[in-house]
């Protein structure tokens, strides 16, 4: 996670880093869990959304991209997010995509609902 957080801090800009390479041979072994959708509840919803086969998962995407953005200008707490995201997915009707048109078109029908929603929550 510290090339990540470096880049992340740095941005826009990349300072230099200097970190061990990643040996897996050293780590010895993984252990993975069950996703916890009670603690994460976006993995739940893009998991639904992957789920649909339609238009669910660009309409997340844009949703998503509405909502950082109203994080990033302050306009909503981080925790708001999920909640527009959701709200914005509960509210669409999926459709079967079929040529680039129609993902633009729910790309751009999601964005609309997610600033209508976000307009809804501005602090």
């Amino acid at each position: 996670m510290r090339i990540p957080i470096s880049y992340a801090l740095g941005w826009p800009e990349r300072h230099p880093f200097s970190s061990e390479r990643l040996d897996f041979a050293k780590l010895g072994q993984f252990t993975f869990e069950a996703p916890d959708h009670e603690r994460f509840p976006a993995l739940r919803i893009a998991t639904d959304a992957l789920a649909s086969g339609k238009s669910a998962p660009a309409i997340l995407n844009a949703a998503n991209e509405e909502a950082v953005r109203g994080f990033l200008m302050n306009k909503i707490g981080f925790l708001d997010i999920i909640h527009v995201v959701e709200t914005v997915l509960e509210r669409s009707d999926f459709v079967e995509l079929s040529s680039i048109d129609d993902v633009i078109d729910q790309d751009t029908e999601a964005r609309v609902l997610a600033r209508e929603i976000l307009a809804s929550l501005t602090r």
